[in-house]
């Protein structure tokens, strides 16, 4: 599928994801990531976020905007759970409330949310991917009502986690070309580094009804080696694979980009896609950060990516973050 196509597809949901909005001003606040927009406001004397503001959503239910979260995990943060009243995301592929305290299962609740909270034709588009809600328990601890309470812009989940790191792994070799473009190995074998940029770039929202951001990517051995993150193993450039560096051919300055795609074929699959300048996408679930992570200070699982589409048009790539290396080669 290609950009347009995962983007555009379904309507533009922005109506009804909130119909008002408003901001009030606050002292203090600490020195977050930085944000793309807000004020430093308070809820009640508790910060949730960094900048955040007011909100009230199409469907009545008065909610927190985050416009910016806090430097250090957690980098959202709800009020205190109290007794039955619980904070936490919604994963609706395991169909549980993900808490600071653990996963309940949504059980009776759940039939509620399948029309609200996800899917592009709702009322709300894929809600669940941007939204923490409160939750009230039971006295078996069942959820008997869920409603969601902070509002989360796609720029938060970026800074949190993916902006300014290094990542090492594979990509598949070049083959050749056919009459719909470049081919690849269905294997990655080439080292590859790569660094994430500081900077978001806003595009437009797509089908899951919400302003999404880009990150882009530098590939840091494009055309020279450079140090792997064990200080003494050097990954060569992959300039050097001649025709077989999956980037010949790719204007310079070109480089690969970062989104987050949430409920991407409509099965509750989300995904992190990185987006090649030669064409074509990647996606995998590895680097997905989901609202319950934004709680809590979370491990990303490796990057284990797969082409979307023919399998053959795009390189697979597999990445882990690391913390060190990238010096040139000696």
């Amino acid at each position: 599928m290609n950009r347009c196509a995962s983007r555009c597809r379904g309507s533009l949901l922005l109506s009804s994801w909130l119909v008002a909005c408003g901001s009030t001003q606050a002292g203090g606040g600490g020195g977050g990531s930085g944000g793309m927009g807000g004020s430093n406001v308070s809820d009640g004397g508790t910060a949730v976020c960094e900048k955040q503001s007011s909100g009230m959503t199409s469907d009545g239910h008065a909610v927190i905007m985050c416009d910016q979260g806090f430097a250090e995990a957690p980098f959202v943060r709800p009020p205190p759970d109290e007794g039955a009243v619980v904070y936490g995301g919604l994963d609706m592929g395991a169909k549980q409330l993900v808490t600071r305290g653990g996963r309940i299962d949504l059980g009776a609740a759940l039939a509620s949310l399948v029309g609200t909270e996800q899917g592009p034709s709702g009322p709300s588009g894929d809600r669940y991917a941007y939204a923490i809600y409160r939750a009230t328990l039971g006295t078996s601890q069942e959820v008997q009502s869920v409603a969601p309470a902070i509002i989360i812009d796609d720029a938060v989940f970026m800074q949190s986690y993916l902006i300014d790191i290094d990542l090492e792994g594979t990509i598949s070799k070049r083959t050749g070309t056919d009459m719909l473009g470049s081919t690849f190995e269905l294997t990655p074998s080439l080292p590859i580094r790569l660094k994430t940029s500081h900077d978001l770039n806003r595009v437009d929202a797509g089908i899951h009804g919400f302003p999404t951001v880009e990150l882009a990517v530098t590939v840091t051995n494009l055309s020279a080696g450079v140090l792997s993150a064990d200080g003494k193993t050097c990954l060569p450039a992959l300039s050097s694979a001649g025709d077989q560096n999956p980037f010949f051919g790719v204007t310079d300055g070109s480089t690969p980009k970062l989104s987050r795609v949430p409920n991407m074929h409509g099965g509750n699959d989300d995904v992190l896609v990185i987006w090649w300048p030669m064409g074509g996408s990647d996606m995998a679930n590895g680097f997905y950060i989901a609202p319950s992570m934004l709680m809590a200070q979370s491990t990303l699982k490796p990057y284990v990516a797969a082409p979307h589409g023919n399998p053959i048009y795009a390189p697979f790539i597999t990445v882990d973050v690391v913390k060190s290396g990238g010096a040139a080669c000696p």
